[in-house]
């Protein structure tokens, strides 16, 4: 039977910041937009579209919450455990980290170019 997958780590130019459950990942790709006319679908154009990651992190003493806070133009690989790799290069944070209480860690989104299967 096939295992299904799980985020196993996110890295951030090589640093896991220890990736956490409840992250999730968009590869990117192509954006397909119907077109119609006379009230039938007359086919589609295409836009390219770059890829997305909320990551979850452990939030703990020894965290570089600056290095998180200031990642751009950088490289994120993520790590599945049925041993999938995928880049994304040109990465950068989107909006400032989210802190959260109860031991629910940081949650960051990045956006970059469209990822690359490397395994």
């Amino acid at each position: 039977m096939a295992k299904v997958f799980s985020i196993a780590k996110f890295s951030l130019n090589g640093i896991d910041h220890r990736t956490m459950d409840g992250s999730t990942f968009t590869p990117g790709g192509v954006a397909r937009t119907s077109h119609y006319a006379s009230g039938r679908r007359v086919g589609t154009s295409e836009s390219p579209v770059g890829s997305r990651a909320t990551i979850k992190v452990a939030y703990m003493s020894d965290t570089d919450v600056a290095a998180i806070r200031n990642f751009t133009d950088g490289q994120l690989q993520l790590i599945t455990d049925i041993g999938d790799v995928w880049d994304v290069p040109n990465a950068s944070i989107m909006n400032p980290p989210e802190i959260s209480a109860g031991g629910e860690g940081i949650s960051i989104e990045i956006e970059g170019d469209e990822a690359n299967l490397v395994t």
